[in-house]
């Protein structure tokens, strides 16, 4: 697991500026990981027993097709997304591009890890960490 240290060092893609609640603006250095996990929501897809299973699915937990897939999505292969539609897999290693930046181009089909992480403002005490 990693902790938020190995976080702490990357920049924030567009160096956002927040208040720190004392009027002074300071940018966001890197992202740490929250202590409280976001609700998850595992979508639905079609199970259609007998068919063949949904290549996609079983590689990624996601189908772009939905419903009009005519596949099998097997429910072993489900993956919980969380509140971003980004899938959280607390097994696999922390996506490298959605810690930098909060988003991530592969979307629910990513095979990384994307749980809910904190910005880091320069001059917090987080960043001394």
């Amino acid at each position: 697991s990693l902790a938020g240290s190995a976080l702490d060092s990357q920049q924030g893609p567009n160096n956002n500026i927040s208040s720190n609640g004392g009027g002074a603006e300071a940018p966001v250095v890197g992202y740490a990981l929250a202590e409280a996990e976001e609700p998850l929501h595992r979508p639905s897809f079609p199970s259609r027993p007998g068919r063949q299973h949904c290549e996609f699915y079983t590689k990624t937990g996601h189908c772009k097709y939905g419903a009009d897939c005519v596949f099998d999505h097997p429910p072993e292969y489900a993956v919980a997304l969380t509140e971003q539609g980004l899938p959280y897999r607390p097994e696999q290693p922390l996506c490298t591009f959605y810690q930098r930046t909060q988003q991530c181009k592969y979307g629910p089909s990513c095979k990384f890890h994307h749980p809910k992480l904190m910005p880091i403002y320069a001059g917090s005490a987080r960043q001394q960490v």
